[in-house]
C-alpha cells in the first residue's frame, strides 16, 4: 500500500509525512482552496525536504483545476512536483 498525505503547507507537516512513512506529497494549486501553496514556498519545501531525507523515495503531487492545468507542466517543474493530478 502506499500513502499519499495532501494539503502539506509547511516543513513541519512535510517532515511529519515523511518521517511517518508518506509515498507521496500533495500540494494544492487550487486557489479556491484553504490549502493552496504557491509554486516558490512549493519549491522551497521540497527541496529542503529532499535535502533533509536524501534516501528516502518519495514523489510530490500537484493538484490542479482545469483554471490552472494548462500551466501545471511549468509550475510542476519549477516546483520540483513529480506528479500531476487535475481535480
Amino acid at each position: 500500500m502506499q500513502v499519499k498525505i495532501c494539503g502539506i503547507k509547511d516543513i513541519e507537516a512535510a517532515k511529519a509525512s515523511i518521517e511517518n512513512g508518506a509515498d507521496y506529497l500533495g500540494f494544492n494549486f487550487i486557489k479556491a482552496s484553504k490549502r493552496l501553496i504557491s509554486p516558490d514556498d512549493t519549491q522551497y519545501i521540497v527541496n529542503k525536504i529532499r535535502n533533509m531525507y536524501p534516501k528516502k523515495k518519495f514523489k510530490c503531487v500537484g493538484l490542479f483545476d482545469k483554471e490552472l492545468f494548462s500551466e501545471a507542466e511549468n509550475i510542476s517543474n519549477s516546483a520540483g512536483i513529480t506528479c500531476i493530478m487535475n481535480k
